[in-house]
């Protein structure tokens, strides 16, 4: 047993008496700045004690300390602390255990006086005492343990020290001593919303790509985490356009976002858009990530540690591009406005122009009276021409006098030059066609080398969808009810590709987009090759005319 009295710790004891000339240890360094190293047989005091000191027994004014600390699942398996002396009841070794809410807390103690001196040991976690259950001791030391099992009301949003407190058999207490390890119980539940945005300009970690949020077009309106489990897939409410939320992921556990009713093979279902990159903001801490793949463990991300764990995982996208075309070896005029479409998505960047170099010649100018936009968001200045980015806001295009009429006088009623007809079935393999209407080009064309055709229509020419090559120069006065002299539209699988030129005294509507329209992002649905041969094998009075607006 300790010093029967040592300041402030009880009253002054009867002393036990001693053998005769008997001096005993009487370590009471922990009250005194110099150890008393024995005792005096006679009197039983610390020698120089005051207020005095009475020994009895072999030992002295020895404290129980408190030594290691293992935290342990249901299972007795020692759980490891973070870099940070932490735990939570969320980590995989308690979620897997047979009693995942079971934490068993086992602390190693000693006294100098011997293991049996030690009297109590207590544990404290968030204001909460246990008292500790003897396991086994040796000598000096003893191992105690407490086994907790949490429930849903000690659930907390902070990190609390364990604390221990030991009493010896005098009832010297040591006070209660930070382990310096810590833990949380909370209910593994983490939050998560997020918004769905248009990258097709770029998509870098952590900011480029997620300014712009995806259109309605685009299609969102399903989420769905796929738990790798097999279990417990977790559904979001969409708000579209582009959010989605109101729901929470299991901390520690693996999930696969599938969207539009998406699966493993095709994980954005019938979403306009490709090329996912995602971006996870742990909002209780501060971080940014941008997990590789798509699929990922919300433990990885998001602390657990945070007083209110939550996350925002957005996803950036290449969004499918609408339908666009491109011309070859020639530029685009035009009285009022240009609605362009070259995608920000085309590679190589040479090719990301609106006019292009064709064989053995430059891209042409762009010019517009009006406003030059891109339906495609791609508004950059480099997008007119490439390698020469020619343009100008101004109107070039002053042929609005060269109708249908103008032509069929001039040529056919005086000149004896060309045929008429009614549809395209009827057109000649060259020369000059002439329809009084509406015209439908309904099957491929291509020309004869040296040869050339040129098709004046009064009023629109549509171009079908299953058309995959026609060559010559079209021209077209315009149907009044739509304003539309030339119009491309539809969907294919294949691209057009028209070897010659266009002319319209109203507005030319080139929107064929690819089936699949992926494609668009890369590729243009239409193609325009200027072929200057076209004007050198028609009659010279045809030439003189049509010479100065190939471009159209």
């Amino acid at each position: 047993m300790d010093c029967g009295y040592c300041p402030g710790v009880g009253v002054l004891p009867t002393p036990t008496p001693l053998p005769g000339g008997v001096t005993v240890s009487c370590n009471c360094s922990d009250y005194f700045s110099t150890a008393l190293t024995v005792c005096d047989s006679t009197t039983f005091l610390c020698p120089g004690s005051n207020p005095a000191i009475y020994c009895y027994g072999l030992a002295g004014c020895n404290i129980p300390i408190l030594g290691n600390v293992v935290i342990d699942n249901a299972d007795s398996v020692a759980v490891t602390a973070d870099a940070s002396n932490r735990n939570h009841i969320c980590e995989d070794t308690f979620v897997g255990a047979s009693l995942p809410r079971r934490v068993i807390v086992e602390a190693n103690v000693s006294d100098g006086d011997g293991y049996a001196d030690i009297s109590t040991v207590q544990l404290r976690w968030n204001g909460t005492i246990y008292n500790m259950s003897f396991v086994s001791g040796s000598i000096n030391s003893a191992t105690y343990r407490a086994v907790i099992d949490f429930s849903g009301a000690q659930n907390s949003g902070g990190t609390y020290a364990w604390e221990f407190n030991m009493v010896d058999a005098d009832g010297n207490t040591s006070g209660w001593e930070d382990s310096i390890r810590s833990f949380k119980a909370w209910d593994c539940l983490v939050p998560v919303s997020g918004i769905l945005y248009d990258g097709s300009a770029g998509q870098a970690c952590n900011n480029t790509g997620f300014t712009t949020i995806i259109i309605n077009a685009t299609g969102f309106r399903e989420m769905l985490y796929s738990n790798s489990l097999g279990v417990n897939d977790v559904a979001f409410v969409v708000s579209p356009p582009a959010n989605y939320g109101s729901a929470s992921l299991t901390w520690g556990q693996t999930y696969l976002p599938l969207i539009n009713g998406g699966d493993v093979s095709n994980l954005n279902g019938d979403l306009t858009a490709t090329g996912r990159f995602t971006r996870i903001i742990d909002e209780g801490v501060g971080t940014t990530s941008c997990p590789v793949n798509s699929q990922f463990n919300i433990g990885t991300y998001v602390s657990a540690y945070g007083l209110t764990p939550r996350a925002k995982v957005d996803m950036s996208f290449i969004r499918d591009q609408e339908a666009w075309f491109q011309v070859g070896g020639a530029g685009v005029k035009a009285k009022m406005d240009i609605d362009s479409g070259v995608p920000a998505t085309m590679l190589p960047l040479s090719s990301r122009a609106l006019s292009v170099s064709g064989i053995n010649a430059n891209n042409g100018l762009i010019s517009y009276g009006g406003n030059f936009s891109n339906i495609n968001g791609f508004n950059d200045s480099s997008a007119y021409g490439s390698p020469n980015n020619w343009y100008v806001n101004v109107n070039t295009n002053n042929l609005s006098n060269y109708s249908y009429q103008y032509f069929y006088n001039t040529f056919y009623v005086n000149g004896g030059i060309g045929v008429t007809g009614t549809s395209w079935n009827d057109h000649p393999s060259e020369g000059v066609y002439f329809v009084n209407g509406d015209m439908i080009v309904n099957s491929d064309f291509a020309l004869a080398s040296g040869k050339t055709l040129i098709v004046i229509v009064r009023g629109k020419i549509s171009i079908g969808s299953n058309v995959n090559q026609v060559d010559g120069i079209f021209i077209a006065d315009g149907n009044s009810s739509d304003s539309v002299g030339i119009e491309v539209g539809g969907t294919s699988d294949t691209q057009l590709l028209i070897n010659g030129s266009l002319y319209s005294r109203k507005a030319i509507r080139l929107y064929r987009s690819f089936t699949d329209k992926i494609v668009n992002n890369t590729v243009p649905a239409v193609v325009i090759k200027y072929n200057p041969n076209l004007l050198f094998n028609m009659p010279g009075s045809l030439m003189r005319v049509l010479s100065g607006w190939r471009e159209e």
